[in-house]
């Protein structure tokens, strides 16, 4: 399915909230831990939504728990001006 341009339906098994500063705002993530059902892989999924230059921005992460490097993500985030 293009319109979701490679989204995965997972199943969000904990979460939790981590704030962030981004042009002035105080944002909040969700850093979550989830399943894709139908291969029954551990994901990581990220997301947030923030005021960008030009509108509203949604910032949505999935990468495999495999792979996740949580400090890499956090940098990202705060690289995000």
């Amino acid at each position: 399915n293009n319109q979701n341009m490679g989204q995965r339906n997972l199943i969000i098994k904990k979460s939790e909230t981590r704030e962030f500063e981004i042009r002035g705002e105080t944002v909040e993530f969700l850093f979550s831990e989830a399943v894709d059902p139908e291969s029954e892989t551990a994901y990581r999924e990220v997301t947030g939504t923030f005021e960008g230059k030009n509108g509203v921005v949604l910032f949505l992460l999935q990468v495999e728990s495999e792979v996740y490097d949580e400090e890499e993500i956090t940098k990202m985030i705060e690289s995000i001006k």
